[in-house]
């Protein structure tokens, strides 16, 4: 009796410090969303280092619970902790805020920015095209050619390559 009272004081704890904790997430998410709505590069990436320091903890006491879920063999502890793994996905940079905030890197030409963008979002991904078309007497040729690039990376750009054989290539791209 005393270790099943134990146990539920234990699980209320736990459930009690997941709301706070969401909470807290879920208002840090918020500020990160409206500071990268405004195109407020700086506010944007403060909120969100201050965010990931919040998923990380909570990650890690869910973790904790997940491994008492198993270790008291509570199937319905486990799913329900599984289900909050899973909802901290919610808290990654979607679409909207990501072109916001690329809008602004861009104007501002922020590189430090830019490789921030790029290691935090999934829906930022520059990439580099070359247009290039060529006619002659007896032949014509256009290409494109694309080549995603990280913020900062210096890029060699091709060179053409002249002859008949590689008409259409362009060399080192």
């Amino acid at each position: 009796m005393k270790r099943k009272i134990t146990t539920l004081f234990l699980i209320a704890l736990i459930a009690t410090s997941f709301v706070f904790a969401k909470a807290d997430t879920e208002a840090l998410f918020k500020e990160f969303r409206t500071a990268a709505l405004s195109q407020d590069v700086s506010l944007s990436m403060e909120k969100y280092e201050k965010l990931s320091q919040a998923i990380e903890k909570e990650a890690e006491t869910l973790q904790e619970t997940l491994e008492k879920a198993i270790e008291e063999n509570n199937g319905r502890l486990y799913y329900q902790t599984l289900d909050s793994f899973r909802a901290l996905d919610n808290y990654s940079i979607q679409r909207e805020e990501s072109t916001a905030l690329e809008e602004a890197i861009v104007s501002e030409q922020n590189t430090e920015a830019a490789k921030w963008l790029y290691e935090n979002s999934a829906y930022y991904n520059p990439t580099l095209t070359i247009n290039a078309e060529s006619s002659g007497d007896g032949y014509a040729f256009s290409i494109v050619s694309s080549k995603s690039c990280t913020p900062g990376e210096e890029v060699t750009l091709p060179t053409y390559i002249e002859g008949t054989s590689y008409a259409g290539q362009l060399a080192g791209f």
